[in-house]
């Protein structure tokens, strides 16, 4: 499935979404995905009490279909609902169409991008970025930073118009997205100091952006610290399941963000994957030159852990690649396209790839496959 058809089917008011093999693995995640989108969806599996427990887990908007993966029939009357509500059917979903199969997506559908097949080793130490990479409750990060240097810079009456200023920001808020945020407010403080104004220091725009990236996402972390939500809302799709697998396989884990320590540490928590990461948990400090990706990974050489080539790194920047890259490591560009992860973010992927990423992917739904190829026996 293409991004774009997953566009159109965002737009579409449909009620009733079957889903093959949604009882595991792939096709699952695609049926919370649509189900989180108030699609009615129909659970589909070979195994009854399964495909009962999914139905359930889908309340209101879950119907139930058992039969073999190759085609269960698709309704074209009314389905009953699992608590017994009856659906109604839709002129989008149709036989041809509106089949989505878990076990097999379709070539339009990314998985694992090979790159540099010789990169394979025996990790023994594996790296990862948070946000975008595990997280996803600063999904729309960008949509708060941009407007609010946008409007520092309007403030100094330069002649640029609003889309002007927009250009200018978004350019460099990209070329330095991986980076601590407290970079993109050191090129923020120049911008204003060219056009004559007097800046304020990177560390108050940074606090500033801070603040209003807290309104767009405390709901967020309220559904999570009530429980209204479950972690799984705000996480990459798979990603436990891939934790659980490295560590099981006896893998040191890292976690290392751009985003400040304190905040980041809170986020993992709520999500439930700090105890994963045995090497510990590390985000940005106001001192921004006291700790970086790559200092962490110096670290890591220096105290014997493992050798360059040991290293394995998840990352949805360029920095984390960069850095794993240039001690030999392994690296997996997680392109996310943050909100569903179901397909690759291209801009994303471009980036990645530009910065040596031996494997793209778009979650770690695939991992077998994955670890397959990057393992070596």
């Amino acid at each position: 499935m293409t991004a774009s058809a997953l566009s159109n089917w965002e737009r579409v008011n449909f009620r009733i979404m079957p889903v093959m093999g949604s009882t595991r693995s792939l096709g699952e995640a695609v049926a919370r995905v649509f189900g989180r989108k108030d699609a009615r969806v129909t659970i589909h599996g070979k195994r009854k009490e399964t495909a009962e427990e999914r139905a359930d887990e889908n309340g209101e908007i879950a119907s139930l279909t058992i039969g073999s993966p190759e085609g269960p029939q698709i309704p074209t009357t009314p389905v009953a609902a699992s608590n017994g509500q009856s659906g109604e059917t839709s002129d989008f979903v149709g036989p041809r169409d509106g089949l989505i199969s878990g076990n097999k997506m379709g070539s339009t559908m990314p998985t694992i991008e090979t790159l540099h097949p010789e990169a394979r080793g025996v990790p023994k130490v594996v790296l990862f970025d948070f946000d975008g990479t595990i997280s996803l409750l600063r999904a729309g990060w960008a949509g708060v930073m941009a407007p609010m240097m946008v409007a520092e810079l309007a403030m100094l009456k330069s002649g640029e118009s609003d889309a002007e200023l927009n250009s200018i920001v978004r350019e460099f808020v990209d070329r330095l997205t991986g980076k601590q945020t407290i970079y993109q407010m050191i090129e923020l403080a120049a911008q204003v100091e060219r056009r004559g104004g007097a800046p304020k220091t990177p560390l108050a725009y940074k606090y500033k952006y801070l603040g209003l990236l807290h309104q767009r996402i405390a709901h967020r972390l309220d559904e999570l610290r009530s429980g209204r939500a479950t972690a799984e809302k705000y996480l990459v799709p798979g990603a436990i399941e891939l934790l659980e697998t490295l560590r099981k396989r006896g893998m040191r884990l890292y976690l290392a963000s751009g985003t400040d320590e304190e905040f980041m540490k809170q986020e993992a928590d709520l999500l439930g994957v700090t105890r994963f990461f045995d090497g510990g948990v590390y985000g940005a400090l106001d001192d921004y030159k006291s700790f970086s990706k790559g200092i962490l990974i110096e670290r890591i050489l220096s105290r014997s852990e493992c050798h360059g080539a040991e290293i394995l790194g998840f990352g949805d920047g360029y920095v984390e690649i960069e850095n794993v890259k240039s001690v030999g490591g392994i690296a997996v560009g997680v392109a996310t396209d943050e909100g569903d992860c179901l397909v690759v973010d291209e801009w994303k992927r471009n980036r990645l790839a530009g910065a040596g990423a031996d494997y793209i992917i778009p979650n770690y739904l695939n991992q077998a496959d994955l670890l397959e190829r990057i393992i070596a026996p």
